[in-house]
């Protein structure tokens, strides 16, 4: 049977099948010179032919073709004819009886070795584009997904390491400006905050100590004003006429009057 020594027609009979279901596909053996009819390669097939021709190193062709009006994604594979291929496709008379009879037509017959058909394969780019389209959607969610993650993670460590040390720098500060002194920030694993923490804790021991020694000069200047006006005041009394238990009085009066005197 011919038709069972024909590696195109077998494939052809399976292509057909896939094609009754996937009517948008195409899928044909372009020649320039078949057996079949619908093997006939168009004027865009032939220069593709012409290509591989041209270019013996060349494995495939890809690119755009266009099809009763409708772009297709297209691959064109070479086939090469070798001395096996000419037992059907060299001299007609020396072909099987059976594919002479077959085919009637000289298409087929009188090939060389190495001549070049070729087998093509397309895909409307809508159905291209609609699943890059699916691919392109799924990815982005992917990458929109990811982003949201790490903008969470982001986030919390930013609250983490930054947003929560200077939260507590800052009630630090209010503590310390309302006179609480003794304040000091601990910090852990928070980088260079730690190094921060303790110039604040440095800072607020300096000024705790600072008022303290204002504090201190202040009741030092008041005991010694005080101090001073009182023994002026005894002695004014001292050297003004009066009794002596008038001037007693008078000067016990000006020792209770001092505000440090314990009484």
């Amino acid at each position: 049977v011919p038709e069972l020594m024909s590696t195109s027609f077998i494939a052809r009979k399976v292509m057909d099948s896939f094609l009754e279901k996937f009517p948008d596909y195409h899928f044909k053996f372009a020649t320039e010179h078949p057996h079949n009819p619908a093997n006939l390669a168009d004027e865009r097939e032939l220069e593709i032919i012409s290509l591989f021709r041209d270019n013996p190193q060349l494995s495939d062709w890809r690119g755009i073709v266009t099809r009763n009006g409708k772009p297709y994604l297209s691959v064109a594979l070479p086939i090469r004819l070798t001395p096996d291929c000419l037992a059907c496709h060299g001299r007609v008379e020396d072909a099987p009886q059976a594919l002479q009879d077959s085919y009637q037509t000289p298409g087929g017959f009188n090939l060389k070795n190495g001549d070049i058909s070729i087998k093509t394969v397309g895909i409307p780019l809508s159905i291209t584009f609609a699943a890059a389209m699916q691919d392109t959607t799924l990815l982005l969610l992917t990458i929109l997904v990811v982003m949201l993650v790490m903008l969470a993670v982001v986030v919390r460590l930013f609250r983490r390491f930054v947003s929560q040390p200077i939260a507590l720098f800052q009630s630090s500060a209010r503590r310390i400006q309302r006179g609480d002194y003794e304040t000091k920030i601990t910090l852990h694993n928070a980088g260079e905050f730690e190094g921060l923490a303790e110039v604040f804790n440095d800072m607020s021991g300096s000024v705790r100590d600072e008022i303290e020694q204002h504090a201190k000069a202040e009741r030092k200047i008041s005991r010694d004003y005080y101090s001073q006006r009182s023994l002026r005041e005894v002695i004014e009394v001292s050297l003004h006429p009066a009794s002596l238990e008038e001037k007693f009085v008078q000067i016990l009066e000006i020792v209770l009057a001092v505000p440090w005197l314990p009484v």
